[in-house]
């Protein structure tokens, strides 16, 4: 502008400055804005901001635009620098320039568009209200300068404005960037690559650097628009022809990629790497100090994040590079960058390997508080809300100070953060917010922690409204993990229900977190799924376990002791204690795997460094060692012992009085099992550790952990030397029914089961038979109850293996009170209960027309009732031991919720049962549940003619019953030694193991048999059956045996008598001696039920015998048919199928297979048999004709 044109324009200013109009809008602006026309000392006038807006605009023309002339007059009027005058800035331009001419209305534009600039730039003040004024003169600007009539202008003046709008703190981001993109897309309107090459470029900078912090659209299209924005800048942008810009757009450049969602992660990263590195070729400190700095800041970003190379080398460059930076960047000269490098050194020392965790920590804190004494809420409000939130995430990892003050201090951080970040302006943000906030009240130590897992919850499922799987795959699979764990942890609610959610929140970020993409967090998510199947409810118990090792050794392939060792040893106590409940597999092998994997664990946990870990690893080590099956016995239970004290060293009553107590309780059942020593001395510290535990562990607080300390508790004084014996035995008495009160058969008839057996067993031992009837009755019910619940762990299987010997003390506690009758119906009861266990697990259909409803109602029970009693049992394990407190009533919840299911379940299941058994089937019932025959059923079998001899073989004898319809009571043959029986089991092997060659084993058969009579007393047994008979004047003409365990492998028939070496026990009956299975069975085919299953019931006896001898049984066949009424129509019993000497391939012949099938189809109409015979044995016709048969040989 030359000098005439100046003062004319002055000339101008200083006319409108005195003209009367202006005057009048003063006064009309102060009475819209509220403001006097005259001024106090604390607020200027209107006539104050009238005055101050010209004097600055005339200093603006008069310096021609010096900021050193400017800046000062705007320091002294500071107070002016506010929205009131933003209005009268626009006001005073709409009136001024629509009144004066053209050229002086350009003149008044172009002094407000060098102010506009100069605001923009100013130091002081209000950062955001600077910007604010700096855009209304932009705007104003382009009422005069439009882009039909000065086009380039208008194109400068719209970058100007997109630029102003990037960096806009008032109103809302993402529309800011909105209106930046679009100003920056008006000007490459006429900005072109071919007229204007250089501002062309610029403008692509801008708009590159727009898009890279775009809100609005696909986050990834945005930074692919930024990335080809740069791109096509560097086309003109040529180190040689413009370096400084060059290095710019390449710093940009770096950005992008730094932040590029699309292609590889670590490729990406390294090409912004190479970018920065090509920037700082130009911006050095020497050259440009500043540049440079923003440049070392960027690469410390990019180090920080970096995939390829060492981790810890990669965050060491990081930390190195903002050091740098902030050579430059100081307080006093760069505030802002000063602080937000800060901010990013801060969060590189959070995440840093090298060097004391607990230091770098502090570290990271202290460089979050030194920036936000610049990032002030009012100063920087979205840079004072990220420090805020990242100073949050420090002080929830925090190590040094108060654990629960550490995290309050995140909470409120995280709070702080959150008044900024909102859903509608800054989304992503507030999505990341919400998750860290959630991971700090997952955390939380004060409050209610129920209440803060709660709140945890919550703020995930919020930031799930954001974090997507579209838009923030790896975000969405982080707070899922998060959400994951706060399901793990959740109190209230029902545990198994909340592990559900949990395990489908891991599985949903495993399918983003990848062992390819994202190692260390997918390592992290198998552990913690791990975890979760682990403790599972629902599912089968076996499967979980099974799918819980393979997360945790798929957790190790990352995990490993060099690169992650903490998470390496947690993950391998993890998977220690799932191989030490593992129900698949040898218990054995099992056991050796979690010693190995406790001892791994510790050799990272020590007690130094982590002693709460060390502590509760060694806990479990002493339980795996006090199980362990290998090795010897005795040093397994001292080192056990010696575990557990170490356990003890940290786990003191004071600082974890749970913990405490659990270890007290493992340590008295390591006492008791019996190490070397004293005996005596041994015993009474078992006492005193479970005395220990029980003072922690109560019935209020702890009902399950507290019976079954009561229950060790009374097998130690069972079992104690010391002390008064009665006074013993009367405290074993007191803790087992103590145990009892919550050990209920309803609540858990395994446990129910093991105690009433041990209060049995004391009973027992001291003659008391009526109270060991009792007890023993209660665990015959236990016993009935809990077929399905021996399946869920090892532990259980054994209780349930040892359950014969309730059925044998009860049988003989029966004989000792002189009650035969009940001890031959428990002997049937015994028997039942073996075939219905049997017959259950082959999942049999009952026969008749029933409907398909019942059968799939019957199915669906079936299935759901073993299902229930897994989780029942899962559920009650998790409440006792070392849990935390406050999971207990989500526990206790789904205890409840599954218990009720289960009890409905089975009442469902009797009623069905029923009416299959009323309309449909009325043999069904007895493969299904054990059913008990009184003794006068049994004596109702048989005439007045008739004798039944039934045997039973109890571990330590054979007892043998004689039933006849002459006594009140069946008669019991003087019991036998256990030398007697060890015999017959010897005579047993020596029968089965000679069977080849066959005509040696048929030429000892005889003397064999002889032996076989003498053992098992049948003479006194015959002379027995005489002498009730004679007293009757009777005959006994017919005989019926029920033998017992491998007896039914044996010709009893053929047993010879010792009064004549021809006569046989079979010739000694005129009507016969036949056999049967059990009373029970005789009495169905005495009773003509249509369709009872004799088939099954044979098989079923062929499985107690390990399904080798089968043909064995056609003997069975014979009985049977012997035994069902004359009248063909009253048994639906007619037809035959059977299979004669099969013709097998390398296998021989199956001697008297022929005359066998020959016999028994006597008794078969012809027209209603198959025969199979030789080379017509097939399995296909096998498989086409036994459905609908009744009989099979």
């Amino acid at each position: 502008m030359d000098e005439q044109r100046i003062q004319a324009w002055l000339n101008s200013v200083k006319q409108l400055l005195t003209c009367n109009f202006l005057r009048h809008l003063s006064s009309k602006l102060a009475n819209v804005l509220g403001i006097s026309q005259t001024s106090t000392s604390t607020n200027p006038s209107s006539q104050d901001y009238q005055q101050f807006l010209m004097e600055v605009l005339q200093a603006t023309a008069d310096s021609e635009s010096n900021s050193e002339v400017i800046y000062p007059i705007l320091q002294a009027n500071l107070d002016k620098l506010d929205n009131n005058f933003i209005v009268i800035l626009q006001n005073w331009a709409e009136t001024t320039l629509s009144e004066v001419e053209p050229s002086a209305a350009e003149y008044v534009a172009c002094v407000i568009g060098e102010f506009s600039n100069l605001i923009q730039q100013f130091p002081s003040g209000s950062k955001a209200t600077n910007m604010e004024i700096s855009i209304a003169g932009y705007e104003t600007l382009l009422t005069v300068f439009t882009r039909d009539t000065h086009s380039e202008t208008w194109a400068m003046i719209q970058n100007n404005l997109g630029a102003a709008y990037n960096d806009r703190i008032s109103g809302d981001r993402a529309e800011n960037l909105e209106k930046a993109i679009a100003a920056y897309e008006k000007v490459l309107q006429v900005r072109t690559r071919e007229t204007l090459p250089i501002q062309w470029a610029n403008t692509q900078n801008n708009l590159g650097n727009a898009y890279n912090d775009r809100i609005f659209g696909d986050k990834a299209e945005n930074l692919e628009k930024a990335i080809a924005a740069f791109q096509r800048a560097l086309q003109v942008r040529t180190r040689e022809a413009f370096p400084i810009e060059w290095a710019d757009t390449q710093n940009n450049l770096g950005n992008a990629y730094k932040d590029r969602i699309s292609g590889d992660r670590a490729e990406n990263l390294e090409k912004g790497i190479a970018a920065y590195e090509k920037a700082l070729q130009v911006r050095t400190r020497e050259a440009l100090p500043i540049q440079w700095a923003d440049i070392q800041n960027n690469l410390g970003n990019a180090y920080s994040e970096r995939i390829f190379g060492d981790k810890a080398e990669n965050l060491e460059k990081a930390i190195a590079a903002f050091q740098q930076a902030l050579q430059v960047y100081t307080r006093e000269a760069l505030p802002i960058q000063w602080a937000q490098t800060q901010n990013n050194l801060g969060s590189t020392y959070c995440e840093r390997i090298s060097g004391d965790k607990a230091e770098n920590l502090e570290k990271g804190i202290a460089a979050y508080e030194k920036a936000l004494q610049v990032r002030t809420r009012e100063a920087l409000p979205i840079q004072w809300a990220d420090t805020q939130n990242n100073l949050g995430n420090a002080y929830n990892g925090r190590i040094s100070g108060d654990k629960a003050e550490n995290l309050e201090k995140a909470i409120a951080a995280f709070q702080q953060a959150l008044q900024v970040y909102t859903r509608e302006a800054l989304p992503i943000q507030w999505a990341m917010a919400h998750n860290n906030f959630g991971k700090a009240y997952n955390d939380r130590i004060s409050g209610n922690k129920a209440e803060n897992m709660e709140i945890a919850i919550a703020a995930f499922q919020q930031a799930l409204q954001v974090r997507t799987p579209e838009a923030n795959p790896i975000d969405w699979a982080n707070t899922q993990n998060n959400l994951g764990i706060a399901y793990s942890d959740r109190i209230s609610g029902d545990r198994a229900k909340n592990l559900e959610e949990a395990i489908a929140a891991y599985e949903k970020a495993l399918q983003v977190r990848t062992p390819e993409a994202n190692p260390i967090n997918w390592a992290a998510a198998k552990n913690n799924l791990g975890n979760a199947y682990s403790e599972r409810i629902s599912g089968g118990r076996a499967e979980n376990l099974e799918t819980a090792i393979a997360a945790f050794q798929q957790a190790l392939q990352v995990y490993t002791r060099e690169s992650l060792p903490i998470q390496w040893a947690d993950t391998q106590n993890n998977l220690a204690t799932v191989y030490l409940e593992r129900i698949s597999g040898y218990r054995a092998e099992n056991l050796e795997k979690a010693i190995a994997a406790f001892q791994q664990a510790l050799q990272i946990y020590t007690r130094e460094s982590l002693p709460i870990q060390w502590a509760m690893t060694q806990n479990n080590l002493g339980n795996a060692y006090s199980e362990r099956v290998s090795g010897d016995r005795t040093e397994n239970l001292e080192k056990a012992i010696a575990a557990y004290e170490k356990a003890l060293e940290i786990r003191t009553r004071e600082a974890n009085h749970i913990d405490w107590a659990a270890t007290q309780n493992n340590l008295g059942n390591a006492y008791l099992n019996g190490i070397p020593g004293d005996k005596a001395e041994n015993l009474e510290k078992a006492i005193a550790a479970y005395q220990k535990a029980l003072e922690v562990r109560t019935l209020e607080a702890n009902p399950i952990d507290w019976a079954t300390t009561q229950s060790n508790l009374g097998n130690a004084y069972l079992n104690r030397i010391s002390g008064n014996k009665a006074e013993n035995l009367e405290k074993a008495i007191a803790a087992y029914q103590n145990a009892l009160e919550v050990r209920t058969l309803e609540a858990n008839p395994i446990e129910h089961l093991q105690t009433t057996n041990n209060l049995g067993y004391l009973h027992f031992t001291q003659r008391d038979w009526q109270k060991a009837i009792g007890a023993y009755e209660k665990a015959i019910v236990a016993v009935e109850l809990s077929r399905s619940w021996a399946s869920t762990d090892k532990g259980r299987q054994e209780i349930m293996a040892k359950a014969i010997e309730v059925y044998q003390k009860q049988i003989q506690a029966y004989i000792n009170t002189e009650q035969w009758d009940k001890a031959i119906e428990t002997v049937e009861r015994s028997k039942a209960r073996n075939l219905v266990e049997l017959l259950t697990n082959r999942d049999l259909d009952p026969k008749g027309d029933v409907p398909q409803e019942i059968i799939r109602q019957l199915h669906e029970l079936r299935r759901n009732i073993p299902s229930l009693e897994g989780e029942l049992q899962v559920a009650t394990d998790q409440l006792s031991g070392n849990r935390d407190e406050q999971q207990r009533p989500s526990l206790e919840e789904s205890r409840k919720r599954l218990q009720q299911e289960l009890q409905d379940s089975r009442q469902q299941l009797d009623e069905l049962l029923k009416q299959i058994n009323d309309r449909y089937d009325p043999s069904f019932t007895l493969t299904q549940k054990v059913k008990t025959i009184p003794f006068s059923h049994i004596q109702s079998l048989i005439d007045e003619r008739t004798a039944i001899i039934e045997w039973y073989l109890t571990r330590d004898e054979i007892i043998t019953f004689i039933v006849t319809s002459h006594s009140q009571q069946p008669i019991i043959i003087p019991q036998s030694s256990p030398e007697k029986l060890k015999t017959l089991e010897n005579w047993e092997q020596e029968y089965i193991n000679t069977r080849e060659p066959k005509n040696q084993w048929i030429d000892n058969l005889g003397p064999s048999l002889i032996n076989l009579a003498q053992i098992l007393d049948l003479d006194s047994i015959l002379s027995e059956i005489d002498a009730i008979f004679d007293q009757k004047g009777i005959k006994c003409d017919r005989l019926i045996l029920i033998p017992h365990r491998f007896l039914h492998l044996f010709p009893l028939h053929a047993l010879p008598l010792s009064n004549s070496n021809e006569e046989l026990l079979l010739d000694r009956f005129a009507r016969g001696v036949s056999y049967a299975p059990s009373s029970q069975l005789l009495e169905l085919t005495k009773q003509g039920v249509a369709d009872f299953r004799y088939d099954l019931y044979l098989l079923a006896i062929a499985k107690l015998l390990n399904n080798k001898y089968l043909r064995l049984f056609s003997l069975y066949f014979h009985i049977l048919i012997q035994q069902r009424p004359k009248q063909k129509h009253s048994l639906d019993f007619n037809n035959l199928f059977a299979i004669q000497n099969p013709t097998r391939l390398d296998e021989k012949p199956l001697l008297g297979s022929k005359l066998e099938v020959d016999k028994i189809r006597q008794y078969f109409d012809p027209n209603d048999s198959i025969i199979l015979a030789e080379a017509e044995a097939t399995e296909a016709n096998l498989n086409q004709n036994q459905e609908q048969l009744r009989s099979t040989h």
